[in-house]
């Protein structure tokens, strides 16, 4: 009898955007291949994973790859780019061998890369499949901050690890990847939830007239001091924990006792930052968003295109946000005529692509 197919999955930790790709696609995945093995390498803390991911798998805590140097929840620290992965790409060999020691071990019959690259330029010397899977790659973000040609030697082998992955998968928006000659264009990949507001109006006591807000800035920290924001008559503040306030008009996401998805497909808007897995969800679950600046990120302006084509959207500066200026806004995002909401297509796309490769 043939082994169950064995998909090793390689997650960036750098928030958890990269997560929020894979997941969907993961959680498809095990819908229609449900005897599949699937091992999990990432620096995400297990916890976030398993409440993530439907399949049972095993888990190996890596360090996969190194993101990038923040200064904020929303800003590179563009000084250090080129310094932090030089660190990074010293210990390159010994990382190599980290990861051809690890492949020996699992013997995955496809790897799914969400976007460590020297993965998969290991994968590809041992003879492994390997599918990347990504809006963007860490060699066009480093080439965001830091001037660069084919020369620099950290560059050029960032790329050509991506170039040694069988596909480059992006799901829309993302990244034009014309440099990557095994790149291929899928439709969103985002989860879909269930709009429960009454359940919401009734655990955080709103009235009918409330308009709740989340504030949702990714999976890396962000220094704001909620208790200077303003009151916005009518406006209930739903924040990513408990504030340390008596107000009344805020209140954690602990509290609401639901899933993350449902309570962003039943607010009437999300303050977040220019990033896929928040800008795609939101858009999906048609949920208004009010995205603070990130002119500096190379992604932004192709989050922001395509969300204003199929979605609602908005933006303030770092300096409203953090004085909470944005009741002005609010009420201009709320005024804009509601589109139809985009249909997460890129899933399935995703999955007969992958299903066609663990057959094999």
């Amino acid at each position: 009898m043939k082994p169950s197919p064995h998909l090793l999955v390689v997650i960036s930790s750098h928030g958890f955007g990269h997560l929020a790709q894979c997941a969907p696609v993961i959680n498809a995945l095990y819908q229609r291949l449900p005897e599949m093995r699937l091992t999990v390498c990432s620096g995400l803390p297990e916890g976030v994973l398993r409440e993530r991911l439907h399949p049972w798998f095993e888990y190996r805590s890596m360090d996969t790859d190194p993101g990038m140097p923040m200064s904020s929840a929303w800003e590179v620290d563009a000084i250090r780019v080129r310094e932090f992965y030089a660190g990074y790409h010293h210990d390159r060999e010994e990382r190599a061998r980290e990861f051809g020691q690890f492949l020996c071990e699992t013997s995955p019959d496809l790897v799914l890369a969400n976007i460590p690259y020297l993965v998969l330029a290991v994968a590809h010397q041992m003879g492994f499949p390997a599918i990347a899977l990504c809006s963007l790659n860490w060699a066009s973000i480093y080439a965001g901050y830091v001037p660069v040609d084919e020369s620099d030697p950290v560059f050029s082998d960032m790329l050509s690890a991506y170039r040694a992955a069988d596909l480059f998968l992006i799901p829309q928006p993302g990244l034009p990847m014309q440099e990557l000659p095994a790149a291929r264009s899928v439709g969103p990949i985002a989860r879909i939830g269930r709009r429960r507001r009454p359940e919401l109006t009734g655990r955080l006591k709103l009235s009918p007239t409330d308009r709740l807000v989340m504030v949702g800035l990714g999976g890396i920290p962000a220094q704001i001091d909620y208790e200077r924001w303003p009151g916005i008559p009518g406006v209930r503040w739903l924040l990513p924990r408990q504030p340390c306030t008596s107000r009344q008009d805020m209140t954690g996401m602990d509290n609401t006792g639901l899933p993350f998805i449902d309570v962003l497909a039943s607010c009437d808007a999300i303050v977040t930052k220019p990033g896929y897995g928040v800008f795609v969800e939101a858009a999906c679950n048609a949920t208004p968003v009010l995205t603070v600046e990130r002119p500096d990120w190379p992604e932004t302006p192709f989050l922001v295109d395509w969300l204003k084509q199929h979605g609602n959207c908005g933006t303030v500066t770092a300096g409203q946000l953090h004085a909470g200026d944005l009741s002005g806004a609010l009420t201009e995002l709320w005024c804009q005529p509601v589109p139809t909401a985009p249909h997460p297509c890129g899933i399935e796309e995703t999955v007969d692509i992958l299903l066609d490769y663990l057959h094999r």
